[in-house]
């Protein structure tokens, strides 16, 4: 019957500095849009780019992770495992910058409520992988990681992810 089909599609949109994905399911009975706005612009006089981070970027966003955090334990440090679930679990979180196609910076981020109890790192970001974290509708954007290769380090990468960061919260 006609309540049994399951059918999407989606749009992708460049609106100004944002890249806007509209998708429209069906399932069933059911209709769905769910709007992503994801960030995609030049930074830093065009010598940089910045973006929301796809599954391609996880072994760069690692990289800069084992570069900016080599005396963390093996526990606390993050791996494409963990980014790849950050881009599963909350695209519109994930932040990455390029320079020539070469990932030199990322963060990631995770929406949650205000903790009601004091808890450790780990224990705030489900071990360091936000499934059982994310709050779709939280009111606070939790910084889970920033991270910028040491030889680009001084040049305004960092504020320029936090600038994302504001913009994705101005979005949500």
């Amino acid at each position: 019957s006609r309540y049994d089909e399951t059918w999407y599609f989606a749009i992708s949109i460049s609106i100004s500095n944002f890249r806007t994905i509209i998708y429209f399911i069906s399932f069933g009975r059911f209709n769905f849009v769910m709007i992503l706005l994801m960030i995609s612009k030049n930074i830093l006089n065009n010598q940089f780019f910045i973006r929301n981070a796809t599954l391609s970027d996880v072994v760069g966003m690692e990289y800069v992770q084992s570069q900016c955090y080599p005396t963390l334990d093996s526990s606390e440090i993050l791996d494409r495992n963990h980014f790849a679930n950050h881009i599963k679990v909350f695209p519109e979180g994930q932040i990455v910058v390029e320079k020539n196609g070469k990932i030199v910076a990322s963060a990631s981020t995770f929406r949650s409520d205000f903790p009601e109890h004091d808890s450790t790192f780990l224990e705030e970001t489900d071990n360091l992988w936000i499934t059982n974290v994310q709050v779709p509708n939280g009111d606070w954007l939790y910084g889970i990681d920033m991270g910028v290769l040491p030889e680009f380090r001084g040049l305004g990468l960092s504020r320029e992810m936090y600038k994302a960061r504001h913009e994705i919260c101005r979005n949500l």
